[in-house]
């Protein structure tokens, strides 16, 4: 079994502004090299047009190293849903020149916020209008926004129902969703009990699950402790499934 993955999908640096300074695209790549990964995928986040033209500093960093570097490097972005539209628009439109979009829900609200309709309304429409939108390719972190909430279990019936929805409706089109370490280590109590059911729900309607580490450090570049908490409650779904690189993003990449 594959113990480090050949690839990871959701990467930050220091860009974002709340990584640690080990996160730099140059130590990145350099140590994804030596974990053997073939694929990495930089997707800082974007939460408006001005963010959007900072990313740019990342393509000129990448194209640097890129010839030393035996690791595809990728220039992403985790861009997010528009909170004004709840329709699954994301804030800006998606460029040409990026390699990789993401697709988060990052609402404005408290850490750790109160569900009541019009929450549980924005959310749910936001997360189905996201999965049938084809310009973006990975839905990240799914649910982790909604299972933040203390009073989450009062809609689990209508949370759980509209990832149901939003797992056939990326099935359909082939977006994948976020195989996420680092949520677990976010959520609390039940809600990190049952985050499991979420991935269970996707990999039953067919969606295409992509690990990403989430790295916000150079020690988490790697880390699967967390994605196999969750993966053990489905046994169907063998971790190699996970950490080896999808053919499809091997072949659409150029990547043997």
């Amino acid at each position: 079994m594959i113990t480090v993955p050949e690839y990871d999908m959701h990467v930050h640096t220091v860009l974002c502004g709340h990584a640690h300074e080990s996160a730099t695209v140059e130590r990145m790549s350099a140590h994804a090299a030596v974990l053997k990964m073939k694929l990495l995928c930089f997707a800082e986040h974007v939460h408006c047009m001005g963010t959007l033209e900072e990313l740019k500093q990342l393509r000129d960093k990448i194209d640097a190293v890129q010839s030393a570097c035996s690791c595809k490097l990728l220039l992403g972005a985790e861009i997010d849903c528009d909170e004004k539209l709840h329709d699954g628009s994301l804030v800006v439109n998606i460029p040409e020149w990026l390699d990789f979009v993401i697709g988060s829900i990052h609402f404005s609200h408290p850490e750790w916020p109160e569900v009541n309709e019009n929450l549980f309304t924005h959310w749910q429409q936001s997360l189905l209008g996201l999965s049938h939108n084809r310009k973006v390719d990975m839905i990240g972190h799914p649910g982790a926004f909604i299972f933040n909430a203390d009073n989450w279990q009062k809609w689990r019936l209508g949370i759980y129902e509209t990832f149901h929805q939003a797992a056939a409706n990326s099935a359909s089109i082939g977006q994948a969703w976020d195989m996420n370490n680092l949520t677990l280590h976010k959520l609390r109590g039940r809600a990190r009990e049952q985050y499991w059911k979420v991935m269970q729900i996707a990999f039953d309607k067919g969606v295409k699950l992509y690990y990403g580490s989430d790295s916000h450090h150079i020690s988490s570049l790697g880390r699967i402790g967390n994605v196999m908490s969750i993966l053990k409650h489905i046994p169907e779904l063998e971790p190699d499934r996970i950490f080896r690189l999808p053919p499809e993003l091997g072949r659409r990449f150029n990547i043997s």
